[in-house]
């Protein structure tokens, strides 16, 4: 028999396939039962990462769920705990941790209700949630609708949509999905139930908890706070080929619904720097690249609204 865990041997494929991996963005897309691998694969990364076997810069920015699944009994292989419960936790730390954004869209009855497993109400509130009614399948045709957001989250890559309107699956930026996560809402499918592409898609917010914006960004470097932060005054940090620049972040308030952090390469010499996870950069050739540090906010109708944003310039020597 095996002596790996199919998550461990998924792990093992995914380090060794992104060996000097150079880009800024890593996203893990699972569905159904693959939205548990997806988890676990990030948090075995995370646990790798930690001790030193994987460089920072194979840290995952985003995790996709589609239509998650979840049995709804405790397992002996879990300490008594539901594979619901498990996923809950690592969510959690990895938000907490590393910042992670996570969408879900559910998009039949096996995910979104209790009768044929765990719908997993509190992982719902943890991430960027919308349901989608795919109303030209059959009511009994639940297969075919828990299959349909494979096809739809990745041809919405093809189409330039609104992200307001045309449901977030089609952003590239994972500013606007830390904005909407935290449980405060979640977005429901308004136009384009009866067709199958998502050109006609639109998708309305429905409030569900109480939202409180962020006001503030603390941004600072080896423990001293950064004074100057503006797009045109702003600190630099030098940093020799090869080595890592970790900027500390904190949203505030603490109590933020959302407290997720990007990082973007504002302007300069781009394939200066590796935008690795949470704040750490990898310097990779000399010269200058201006780091757009933000976090966006929503408006009173839940759509994306006030912007914060800090500037520091990374110095590659």
């Amino acid at each position: 028999m095996p002596n790996k865990t199919s998550a461990d041997l998924f792990y093992e494929s995914y380090s060794k396939a992104m060996e000097g991996y150079k880009g800024d963005d890593i996203r893990i897309v699972g569905h159904s039962l693959g939205n548990q691998m997806a988890i676990r694969l990030v948090d075995l990364v995370d646990k790798h990462i930690e001790n030193g076997d994987i460089p920072k810069e194979l840290m995952p920015d985003r995790v996709a769920l589609l239509d998650p699944y979840y049995s709804e009994r405790s397992k002996s292989y879990l300490n008594g705990n539901t594979t619901a419960d498990e996923a809950d936790k690592i969510v959690r730390r990895l938000i907490d941790k590393q910042k992670i954004v996570f969408e879900m869209y559910k998009s039949s009855a096996l995910t979104n209700n209790d009768l044929s497993g765990d719908s997993n109400r509190p992982l719902e509130k943890m991430c960027y949630h919308a349901d989608l009614y795919p109303n030209y399948f059959l009511l009994m045709e639940q297969r075919e609708k828990h299959c349909l957001p494979i096809y739809t989250y990745f041809w919405q890559s093809l189409y330039k949509l609104n992200p307001n309107t045309a449901g977030i699956m089609s952003t590239e930026d994972n500013s606007s999905l830390g904005a909407m996560m935290g449980g405060a809402y979640y977005w429901y499918q308004k136009q384009g139930r009866y067709t199958i592409t998502p050109q006609d898609d639109t998708y309305l917010p429905r409030k569900i908890g109480r939202y409180i914006p962020q006001v503030d960004i603390n941004l600072s470097y080896n423990g001293k706070n950064l004074t100057y932060v503006d797009k045109n005054n702003y600190e630099t940090i030098n940093v020799n080929v090869g080595g890592y620049v970790s900027l500390n972040t904190q949203a505030y308030p603490l109590t933020a619904t959302s407290k997720i952090v990007s990082f973007k390469k504002e302007s300069g010499a781009m394939g200066s720097v590796q935008i690795a996870t949470n704040g750490i950069f990898k310097a990779l050739n000399p010269g200058q690249v201006l780091i757009k540090v933000y976090s966006q906010n929503l408006d009173r109708n839940g759509q994306l609204g006030e912007e914060i944003a800090k500037y520091v310039m990374i110095n590659v020597s």
